[in-house]
């Protein structure tokens, strides 16, 4: 076969299509706190008048944050673009070990005034370190240096507010307890990112078990249900 003929057999649009239901039907919600999922959808009105262009956006604040240790620059383009589509007000960053340490204040700060985070990291499936912790060496699944530090004060200090989505290793969430909301998409693909921000806005609620045993966390084959819209305005009646 001639190589160069590959991506124009694989990128029929039936391809494309059975590629991007099986990243669908992959997504898989571990744990969940009942208070995030889904995330409500905004769309804004064209602004008028000077007046009104310059009020602040929605005290709604949807934030978030696509996290590595080197993304590539495919990573996260499409997961930026789909949620632009959702929420126009969203302030979405990018940040790994080339960005300067400086940034992380604003980052900080853009997390503690959004009332919903979400946290998407690429982590490769070999990511398994070992790591001392409390005085003792044990295994550590995540991303290292400023990228780590960055993800482990938003998931300790904001974990009710905060959704941690696996692109790649679903064994990070053994390393971080405090994670309460954890959607696993297993690949880095742009497939996957579609399907995981279909998700969090509660577009596809599928029955996805997990392929693996997340020691300390949830079995092979365990999955939550996917909440729905009506489940969570009956919990928060006053932001909607």
């Amino acid at each position: 076969m001639d190589l160069d003929q590959v991506v124009a057999l694989t990128s029929k649009p039936q391809d494309m299509a059975l590629a991007q239901h099986v990243a669908d039907e992959s997504v898989t919600l571990v744990r969940d706190n009942g208070k995030l999922l889904p995330l409500r959808k905004l769309y804004l009105a064209p602004k008028k008048t000077e007046t009104e262009s310059a009020e602040s956006p929605s005290k709604h604040g949807l934030t978030v944050i696509l996290l590595a240790e080197g993304l590539e620059d495919t990573h996260g383009r499409e997961f930026e673009r789909e949620v632009r589509l959702r929420r126009p007000d969203a302030a979405i960053f990018r940040f790994d070990r080339r960005f300067s340490g400086s940034m992380i204040q604003e980052l900080l700060k853009a997390v503690n005034d959004a009332d919903q985070v979400v946290l998407a990291t690429y982590v490769i499936h070999e990511a398994t370190r070992q790591a001392v912790i409390n005085g003792k060496e044990e295994k550590y699944f995540g991303i290292r240096g400023i990228g780590g530090r960055l993800f482990k004060e938003i998931v300790i200090k904001y974990p009710e507010k905060t959704a941690v989505v696996a692109l790649g290793s679903p064994y990070l969430v053994e390393s971080f307890p405090q994670i309460q909301i954890y959607i696993c998409a297993y690949a880095m693909a742009t497939t996957s990112e579609i399907s995981i921000v279909k998700a969090l806005f509660g577009e596809i609620q599928n029955h996805a078990t997990l392929p693996v045993t997340l020691p300390g966390v949830a079995p092979r084959g365990f999955s939550l249900p996917w909440p729905t819209h009506s489940q969570l305005k009956s919990l928060n009646q006053d932001t909607w």
